[in-house]
């Protein structure tokens, strides 16, 4: 894959909690330079984020309830109401991950449902974080997003437990339905990895290591 290519299947990401100003703003502008296909950053980040990408191609995406899910949906709709308000036109939506393990679908279905009712503007990527919970665990969820077709599955916070695998990723990709995108995200760190996971099904990858990858695919040519 050309680097032009992987950079246009990359959220460049940016969550570390100790990430300053001067961090946010070189890591926009490394999103522009090199052709990445969206940022994330955290919802505090947002406005900031939006204005130096302004003009560009790069897409703003809003991490919701990140990184654990664990807020009430109250809260998660006013997270990405909030978030679509600063700038976001796609939202990284941390699920209930509690209820998954627990195989409450109704809740599920609630969330999914009810945040992309609210939030109708944005591309919605709701992470089930694959590595905590078997196939079994996750097939009720999935079907919710058969039903819902939100833009896109995630699967890893990279934060809770193991991130993406081609395993995972082939899994949730024979799973759901053909206009549903599978996004990696969690430890992709090499070329390698980076090409795994799309050869698998991922339509694209969430990482911080965005130009650590394409500096390696501009080497290998």
């Amino acid at each position: 894959m050309k680097a032009a290519d992987l950079a246009s299947r990359i959220d460049h990401t940016l969550l570390r909690v100790e990430a300053t100003g001067a961090d946010l703003e070189r890591h926009c502008r490394q999103a522009i330079d090199l052709g990445f296909r969206a940022v994330c950053v955290h919802p505090a980040r947002l406005r900031r984020a939006a204005e130096i990408l302004a003009g560009s191609s790069v897409r703003l995406c809003g991490v919701v309830a990140f990184p654990h899910g664990a807020t009430t949906l109250l809260s998660k709709v006013f997270e990405a109401l909030e978030a679509w308000k600063a700038g976001a036109s796609e939202l990284d939506v941390v699920l209930d991950l509690s209820a998954i393990g627990s195989g409450e679908r109704a809740h599920v279905e609630e969330e999914v449902r009810t945040i992309m009712e609210k939030t109708p503007e944005c591309a919605h990527k709701f992470i089930v974080e694959t590595g905590l919970f078997t196939a079994r665990q996750l097939e009720p969820v999935l079907q919710v997003m058969n039903q819902r077709r939100p833009a896109y599955v995630k699967t890893s916070t990279g934060v809770n437990g193991p991130g993406a695998t081609p395993e995972t990723v082939a899994f949730l990709r024979g799973k759901l339905h053909a206009s549903i995108g599978v996004k990696a995200a969690g430890g992709i760190r090499t070329l390698a990895q980076a090409a795994a996971l799309l050869d698998a099904g991922a339509a694209c990858l969430g990482t911080s290591a965005g130009e650590d990858l394409i500096r390696e695919a501009e080497r290998t040519g």
